[in-house]
């Protein structure tokens, strides 16, 4: 019974003891971005009225025939402009199988200059519309130096400061976490969404950059 007591009695001073040298800690959870950069774009040109619901030009009995352009005539101003493009007349992945009712090709792009040129080339040209369709950008991995040093700092100094308030000392870093963000990622997806639906047809607007954010939770000791 003794043994048992003594055995009890070490127990417990084991207990109490880790629990005085567990660490006090404080936590802050911080964010930041970079901008990535496009490498690439593609671009989808189109050529006459049949995307739209109405022609309107005929509604309001105006002959606008004789100022619209062809495929063959936008094809051959592309290739003496020396774009790479390639023709997308047959889509082989629609289903059902239907007749096209548009000319079309895609433009393979290297850079927002090319783009630029593209464009402007383009909006001089009656009856021709366009859009990006896709869009390559710079790997995080670049910036993920750069970017974690932000993090970590931004948040020392919001633990220094609420350790300062509670009469305390920030020490080492315990660790570093990413929480899950489900809301997050679907944010994302919205804001994707909402480039590719542009009403832009030319694609004029120069904000080509993707935002890429990490955030991180990270915990500190209080001495």
């Amino acid at each position: 019974m003794k043994t048992r007591l003594h055995l009890i009695i070490i127990f417990l001073a084991m207990t109490f003891t880790a629990a005085a040298q567990e660490p006090r800690y404080i936590e802050t959870t911080v964010s930041d971005t970079v901008k990535l950069n496009p490498l690439s774009f593609t671009y989808e040109i189109s050529v006459g009225n049949e995307s739209y619901n109405y022609d309107y030009s005929a509604l309001l009995g105006i002959d606008d025939t004789s100022k619209s352009v062809n495929m063959t005539d936008v094809l051959s101003l592309l290739k003496k402009e020396k774009f790479t493009l390639s023709t997308d007349d047959n889509n082989s992945y629609t289903l059902p199988k239907i007749t096209p009712t548009k000319s079309s090709v895609v433009v393979a792009l290297s850079s927002s200059a090319e783009l630029d040129r593209l464009c402007k080339l383009l909006s001089n040209l009656n009856g021709v519309s366009g859009k990006i369709t896709s869009t390559e950008y710079e790997s995080p991995a670049l910036y993920a130096d750069v970017l974690f040093k932000r993090l970590y700092d931004k948040a020392l100094s919001e633990a220094t400061i609420l350790a300062k308030i509670s009469g305390s000392q920030v020490g080492r870093m315990i660790s570093a976490t990413e929480p899950s963000d489900v809301y997050g990622g679907y944010m994302d997806w919205l804001s994707e969404l909402s480039k590719a639906s542009s009403l832009d047809l030319f694609g004029l607007n120069k904000h080509f950059y993707k935002v890429y954010t990490r955030k991180f939770a990270f915990r500190f000791e209080l001495k």
